[in-house]
């Protein structure tokens, strides 16, 4: 993942210096290419041990390779440069390139954030489950319940409420055989929080398909499948974060699937007969 995008995912994690160092560098990224250590600490209005810190924190082992990936950024941007934001006075095909793009970067983004092991437990945490529990609301209500859709058709008993009332309820039925997937862009969703303490308590396996940062959720869920810190970037509703927990439900799925594909294949088959009955 590149520099730009690291410093976007982790901006809420930032201390007030390392704040500052982050804002300073998404303003002036050219500027910055020409800076030393220490000239970037005095710009910035910080200490040099600060500079280093935030180096640290972005995962570098020195200044000079977090300059590298910054100029490889600067490079990429003006190789193919593409204002994000929707204007009012977009043409159609504007628009239409800006929505694919932002998906498409988006996407590429929630790839890079996956830890293949992490993946790899969540997958083997639902195929282990008796029932699985989902939880979302508003938008990631419609992803929960494109994940319902999927795991009935593979005889996986799943449980989803769009009405959060009977969600939360239903959390008081969950046992330790059990698991939750808890879906929440911002995690500081009350209902799905609840419910996932409440499954917690009872022994269930957890997990938060969520963004970077630190949030009521990921401290809760013994697992985050993570979502880039980039909505905000389009302010015209969850369009990148739906995309972006679709393509993490379709993983998961596709890794349930795998584990016994013959019988799974056999359910498909099934399904897809029984549902073509009704088109008769």
């Amino acid at each position: 993942m590149g520099c730009l995008s690291i410093i976007n995912q982790l901006s809420e994690e930032f201390t007030v210096s390392e704040s500052k160092i982050s804002n300073y560098i998404l303003k002036n990224t050219n500027k910055v290419l020409g800076l030393n250590a220490n000239e970037l600490a005095k710009i910035s209005k910080v200490s040099p041990a600060s500079v280093v810190r935030f180096t640290r924190k972005l995962g570098y082992d020195s200044y000079s390779e977090m300059m590298i990936q910054l100029a490889r950024d600067v490079e990429s941007q003006n190789s193919e440069y593409l204002d994000f934001l929707l204007h009012s006075d977009d043409s159609f095909e504007e628009m239409t390139k800006k929505v694919m793009l932002n998906i498409t970067s988006t996407l590429n983004e929630t790839y890079n954030l996956l830890k293949p092991k992490q993946l790899e437990a969540a997958i083997d945490v639902l195929r282990k489950a008796e029932t699985i529990y989902l939880f979302g609301i508003g938008a990631s209500g419609i992803v929960a319940e494109d994940m319902l859709q999927k795991l009935v058709r593979i005889n996986k008993k799943c449980v989803y409420y769009p009405d959060y009332n009977l969600g939360v309820a239903s959390s008081v039925h969950i046992t330790d055989k059990d698991a939750v997937v808890a879906f929440s862009y911002g995690g500081k969703t009350k209902e799905v929080n609840i419910a996932v303490q409440t499954a917690k308590s009872k022994g269930a396996k957890c997990i938060a398909v969520t963004k970077c940062g630190k949030s009521p959720l990921s401290s809760i869920a013994d697992m985050c499948l993570l979502l880039p810190n980039r909505e905000n970037e389009i302010r015209i509703g969850a369009v990148q974060s739906r995309y972006a927990q679709l393509f993490i439900v379709d993983l998961l799925f596709v890794g349930v699937v795998k584990d016994n594909f013959d019988k799974n294949e056999e359910y498909l088959q099934k399904t897809r007969e029984i549902i073509a009955r009704l088109r008769l």
